[in-house]
């Protein structure tokens, strides 16, 4: 019984995460800065599997943070049921991608009866199915480290203390003799062949590759092959245009409907920055893998990792909060000033959506929302290159400070930069001095 509750708890946590994100999605709400904070938790939480000595009250911390993992180990499903073996853990976390399609499926055809048979009801609301693309793609994105780790966690062995001439693996489960299992060993086939952790091995690696890699293809296919669409359409939203269908072209609004949130945080020229995030990610889980058994190399790995972030970070400044797009409009104006092939064309797919907005609104009799229609045309005073002093009112009715400490790129920068202490701390811990 109590595993039925744990697999019910489980399921209903994926549920309110969907619904969650779904209705973050139907109110257009930023979030910026959900992804980062979650990367950065997420990232901490590895360390509270790994062979380091920290404070019992950092220890509790951590443990708190691995929430951010959907992690079902903090439930500490053990305590409730004694005899859970680990295949029923491995099993729920490699499922959980499965189980989310599966919810929006549901999700998807509820949705279509109720379009179907209460119109009135959805006389607001437009129906596109395109939308559970971006929600599904986001909900992996969050599952993705934790379904890593625990594929990774299979070939985590280490030998035991004092050395028995076998290697032993991190988790335990009731099916190994005293809860503690033994790691298969190629040299060593006969004796270790029925061992239970290689009754995994295989399926580790099944979810390593489709999983691990098979999600950053994905998103990198997705990136080349809809790259003009993406730089356009976040050139659209810095503008402040594009928001509707009838408003947007055809093919940034598809863009922007199925795949926005692989995107729409980063400037137009850093759409592909998701991906040095999820290898920060994989990497940093690599490490706390394969040097497990010798903390002190693998937080100063892991510094080398958080470090190469950090200067990147520095380097390219890929988000595109509020007080960057008008930059981004300028760099756009200045390249097509320079007769730059690719913003000459962006800017006449600009134009056609400028003459739509107003068309419509002209239709509409809406002159209300004039300031809105007009953005693009006064963010450059006198043609293009010099910013207009309506925007330089706007701007400066916030303070320096509020400008950088809102910027998501320099909560990006603290973010890592207080990652990188607390590995130097966790050095600190491993030499026993303190």
């Amino acid at each position: 019984t109590n595993l039925i509750v744990i697999v019910v708890v489980f399921i209903l946590a994926l549920v309110f995460g969907i619904l969650g994100a779904a209705w973050l999605e139907s109110k257009k709400v930023n979030m910026a800065f959900i992804p980062i904070g979650v990367d950065y938790f997420q990232v901490l939480a590895i360390f509270t599997g790994s062979n380091i000595p920290w404070p019992s009250y950092f220890k509790d911390i951590l443990a708190v943070f691995s929430f951010f993992n959907i992690d079902i180990d903090i439930a500490a499903p053990e305590c409730l049921d004694p005899n859970m073996t680990y295949a029923v853990k491995f099993i729920l976390t490699m499922s959980a991608p499965l189980v989310v399609l599966f919810l929006m499926f549901l999700l998807f055809v509820f949705k279509l009866i109720k379009a179907t048979f209460c119109k009135s009801c959805c006389r607001q609301e437009k129906f596109d199915w395109r939308w559970y693309i971006s929600i599904f793609l986001i909900i992996v994105y969050f599952l993705y480290l934790t379904v890593t780790r625990r594929a990774l966690e299979i070939f985590t062995c280490n030998p035991a203390t004092p050395d028995d001439g076998f290697m032993w693996a991190t988790f335990s489960s009731p099916e190994c003799p005293y809860g503690l299992c033994r790691c298969y060993d190629s040299t060593r086939h006969e004796a270790t062949k029925d061992f239970y952790q290689a009754n995994f091995i295989g399926a580790a690696i099944t979810f390593l590759c489709i999983y691990t890699l098979g999600f950053p293809l994905l998103v990198l296919v997705i990136i080349i092959k809809n790259k003009r669409a993406i730089k356009l359409d976040q050139l659209l939203r810095a503008y402040e245009m594009g928001d509707t269908q009838d408003e947007a072209s055809d093919q940034t609004w598809e863009v922007r409907v199925k795949y926005h949130q692989l995107y729409y945080h980063y400037k137009p020229g850093k759409v592909y920055w998701l991906l040095w995030i999820i290898y920060r990610k994989v990497a940093i889980a690599v490490v706390a893998v394969v040097f497990y058994s010798n903390p002190g190399f693998q937080l100063a790995l892991t510094i080398l990792i958080l470090f190469s972030a950090y200067v990147l970070q520095v380097r390219n400044k890929p988000y595109m909060s509020e007080v960057e797009r008008l930059m981004e409009v300028a760099f756009h104006e200045h390249a097509v000033e320079e007769k730059n092939e690719k913003h000459m064309l962006m800017e006449s797919a600009i134009l056609n959506v400028k003459r739509r907005k107003e068309a419509q609104q002209r239709q509409g009799g809406r002159r209300g929302s004039a300031v809105i229609l007009d953005f693009a045309n006064q963010t450059m005073e006198g043609g293009r290159g010099k910013l207009s002093s309506s925007k330089k009112k706007n701007r400066s009715g916030q303070s320096k400070a509020q400008q950088y400490f809102f910027d998501y790129n320099t909560v990006e920068l603290i973010l890592l930069g207080s990652a990188i202490v607390v590995c130097a701390s966790g050095i600190m811990f491993t030499t026993g001095q303190f």
